[in-house]
């Protein structure tokens, strides 16, 4: 009980005495859309006598990227740190994230952001977003189940390994689910190949949904030589 106390009170004097203060300590996104990239902004306000330097913002997702319009922060001045959110690296429904900004200074080396909300999936993808085919040459075939706020589709490009890659993209006219295949070009050289087919919405500015398709091409291992001889004992 006494470790516990002892704990707790070293916590909440590190509170008292931050010298950075972060407004809000979590940042609410609300319900976000796939196809949406919405930005957020905390802001970090120097209550202390001495300039603040941030020297690193790291994240712990890459479901979003930030950055900070001054790094080195007056006593009395506030810096923002603004930061976007790519749903399509986040699983549906409620996320929580943070990041870690690290400071020069000695009492507070490291200062948490947070940010939370959201996802609400437009498109249920089976069997999921990424389909490695390993070592085996064939097709990846994804099934796309829209939901009633899926924005139509407006077309699609593929970016990747070079070669003559095929992708065919085809709707049930019963129940509107799409089906797409892709199947990798048959010319790859030996090593890892891995494509990104991206849907286009016709909603402007809206960002497209990310299909993944990777392949793995020759032997794992190379052996040189084949056989190692070793010399006879006499």
């Amino acid at each position: 009980m006494k470790t516990a106390c002892t704990f707790l009170l070293l916590a909440l004097c590190q509170v008292a005495s931050a010298q950075l203060a972060v407004s809000p300590e979590v940042f609410e996104f609300g319900r976000v859309r796939e196809h949406e990239r919405p930005v957020g902004t905390i802001t970090l306000t120097n209550r202390g006598a001495q300039p603040v330097s941030v020297t690193r913002i790291m994240r712990t997702c890459a479901c979003s990227e930030a950055t900070i319009d001054r790094p080195r922060i007056a006593p009395g001045e506030t810096a923002t740190v603004s930061f976007w959110l790519d749903p399509n690296d986040l699983s549906h429904g409620p996320f929580y994230k943070s990041f870690y900004a690290r400071t020069d200074h000695p009492e507070q080396p490291v200062v948490m952001l947070a940010m939370r909300g959201e996802v609400v999936p437009l498109w249920h993808v089976e069997p999921g977003r990424r389909i490695d085919l390993g070592r085996q040459a064939g097709t990846a075939v994804f099934s796309l189940r829209p939901s009633a706020a899926a924005p139509a589709i407006a077309g699609l490009s593929v970016a990747g390994a070079g070669g003559d890659c095929s992708v065919a993209l085809t709707t049930n006219a019963v129940d509107g689910v799409l089906s797409l295949a892709f199947t990798p070009p048959s010319d790859l050289e030996p090593g890892s190949h891995e494509w990104r087919i991206q849907l286009h919405p016709v909603e402007a500015g809206a960002h497209p949904l990310v299909l993944k398709v990777s392949r793995e091409v020759g032997s794992a291992w190379e052996v040189s030589p084949k056989v190692l001889r070793l010399p006879s004992s006499t």
